[in-house]
């Protein structure tokens, strides 16, 4: 939901009712077809970015295409109430403008009278259920305590008694009269907001449950009921940060080498307007001729100076498509699918992304480590400066009440549209980085050295998971590493160095960890800017990682590391920060905002990065072999 002035409160539609139609030619500059790796995640066939709005420009060429597409939105929350005399009334979801009130008035000395025109707001509450579900709060249920009550010849008042608490809001019911006011019920909304998430909630006790509306694909409308849903219904401020949590899947860009492709025709490839007329021919007609004819008119239309036979491309395009790029990565069979997807990338960005690959999405220099100051080498393997990069952000779905969310992939995609589809809306950032890969050999002297202490801290960090886990049964299991806590907190105690050194915005930087144990053991974090806008592309981040530059900025981030502003309690805290998820971690040394954070502000711990009041040598940055 979205607040427009007015003021007006929409909820935006589904994506069945974007304007995208994928049979319109003019419609696949919208496509992102060229990451098949994170489509097969997420088992679509592309995704499809949001269509701008474009107005017609005086005097420009008539062959303007993709003018005015706007995306949908309806009214919701669908209850409004007159800001003269409190009368309460309800819309609808297409409403274009709000109802508008006369009275009567419902007190004083114009009881009864009518107003002049005016026009209504709509109201602060609003109800939802942990299956991403959404309606009206139920005001008619919660004034009369039943599920049918009477509304015939009734209306709703709603009154401010003077006071900011929830009981200040009093709900009047009144007989629909014309000549006087009679009032047949009084109620508020105290004891309404009294309950835990997880626990049944006041609703529940009045037998009011989820009908399992869906304001944003229009049910209920008047051609669709609410299909049911029957779970727990909890009351919501409209505007709290609780009623809507995005679940977004991303993927860095990994251009393929080829051995027989050269540089420029994988650049070709990556021109959208050639990718998605090779790939959806190749789709629609296997016939290999055809494919080539299509190549000699993409060529002959927007590269005829490229001296590319069609065949070359085509056959560039089908071992694309194929997933066959020659790339080198090799599959660890004890990898977890999440592991695995972040180990092709971790493989990638180890190494230099410029012979033999398309630089136009992907621009990667590693940097000796003997440039750096001798104390890099103790602690880092290498950094490579990522001088370009590609970041696909795709939205699978949301949750209600809660960051995480028990319902499956399915389920969430049945709350993004009717019918389903066969892709998801995304966006593409570009941007730049740095890449700290972590000495394996060192890691492992330090995990076996300082086991027992590490293994104290990891314990009071699952208690406190497990804790959580028993209140909120809709969490997956997570089982931190001492070596994840390093990366992560690391990567936080950097990024807030960095932001001041400098002055990005510090929701403009983002984390990548790479993380996995065992016989294939993988340590590094990216850092990177990938916001869509001037400060992605500036260059100030890659030049923070030149030798030189670097070195101060990791030395004062451990610096300032080593002690909190609210120490000793944050290193002598047990659980602290989002849900109790951390250890010594705090607003005053590693929080950062949600947005950079992969783990929303959870899994930190100061201790393990440069250890601890007791202990300071079971730190891995203080460790001594």
């Amino acid at each position: 939901m979205i607040d427009f002035p007015g003021p007006v409160s929409l909820i935006h539609c589904g994506i069945d009712a974007w304007p995208f139609n994928e049979g319109d030619p003019n419609h696949e500059e919208f496509k992102i077809a060229d990451e098949p790796r994170l489509a097969a995640r997420l088992n679509v066939r592309y995704f499809v970015q949001p269509p701008d709005f474009r107005r017609p420009m005086r005097g420009a060429s008539t062959q303007q295409q993709n003018l005015n597409l706007r995306l949908p939105f309806l009214r919701f929350p669908k209850w409004h109430v007159c800001p003269r005399c409190g009368r309460m009334h309800e819309g609808a979801l297409h409403d274009v403008t709000a109802p508008e009130c006369y009275g009567p008035i419902g007190s004083g000395k114009h009881q009864g009278q009518p107003h002049t025109r005016r026009r209504t707001i709509q109201v602060r509450f609003i109800a939802a259920c942990e299956h991403g579900h959404l309606q009206d709060f139920p005001w008619w249920e919660w004034m009369f305590r039943t599920v049918v009550p009477e509304r015939q010849g009734r209306r709703l008042r709603m009154i401010s008694a003077g006071t900011a608490s929830l009981a200040g809001v009093r709900i009047v019911c009144e007989e629909d009269r014309t000549d006087t006011i009679k009032v047949v019920e009084r109620g508020s909304l105290r004891g309404a907001f009294h309950f835990e998430f997880g626990q049944s909630s006041p609703f529940s006790k009045i037998d009011v449950f989820c009908r399992g509306e869906n304001p944003a694909l229009g049910i209920p409308s008047s051609t669709q009921l609410a299909p049911g849903c029957a779970s727990d219904l909890y009351p919501l401020l409209r505007g709290g940060s609780n009623v809507y949590f995005p679940h977004v899947e991303s993927a860095i860009y990994l251009p393929t080498r080829d051995a027989v492709a050269r540089d420029e025709t994988l650049e070709i490839l990556e021109d959208y307007r050639v990718w998605q007329l090779l790939s959806l021919s190749a789709r629609a007609a296997p016939d290999s001729r055809v494919a080539v004819a299509f190549a000699k008119a993409a060529l002959k239309q927007y590269y005829p100076d490229r001296n590319i036979t069609p065949a070359d491309l085509t056959d560039a395009a089908n071992r694309r498509l194929e997933g066959d790029g020659g790339d080198g990565f090799e599959p660890v069979e004890s990898d977890t699918p999440d592991i695995a997807f972040r180990r092709e990338e971790f493989d990638l960005l180890s190494r230099d992304v410029e012979e033999g690959y398309s630089k136009t999405n992907l621009l990667i220099r590693r940097t000796g480590i003997k440039d750096y100051e001798s104390s890099m080498s103790e602690w880092f393997s290498q950094v490579s400066l990522v001088h370009k990069l590609r970041e696909t952000r795709a939205f699978v779905g949301f949750s209600r009440l809660y960051p995480a969310s028990r319902m499956t992939p399915e389920e969430q995609r049945s709350l993004l549209a009717r019918e389903p589809k066969d892709w998801l809306p995304a966006v593409v950032v570009r941007g730049e980085g740095i890449f700290l890969v972590f000495r394996e050999d060192r890691i492992d002297q330090w995990l076996q050295a300082c086991d027992l202490d590490l293994e104290v801290r990891i314990g009071k960090l699952n208690s406190a998971l497990q804790r959580l886990l028993t209140r909120r049964q809709y969490m997956k299991p997570r089982q931190p590493t001492a070596r994840f806590l390093l990366l992560h907190t690391f990567s936080h105690l950097l990024i807030n160095q960095l932001v001041f050194e400098c002055g990005y915005g510090t929701a403009s930087l983002r984390e990548r960890i790479y993380c996995a144990d065992g016989n294939h053991p993988m340590a590094g974090i990216l850092i990177y800017t990938a916001d869509g806008d001037s400060e992605g592309s500036m260059g100030g981040l890659v030049r923070m990682g030149a030798p030189g530059r670097l070195e101060p900025a990791v030395r004062k981030a451990l610096d300032k590391a080593t002690w909190c502003s609210s120490d000793p309690v944050c290193m002598e805290t047990e659980s602290q920060g989002p849900d109790g998820c951390n250890l010594a971690a705090c607003h005053s040394c590693a929080l950062v905002p949600e947005t950079t954070c992969e783990e929303q502000n959870r899994l930190l711990d100061r201790g393990v990065v440069i250890g601890t009041l007791q202990s300071p040598k079971s730190g891995f940055f203080n460790f001594t072999d």
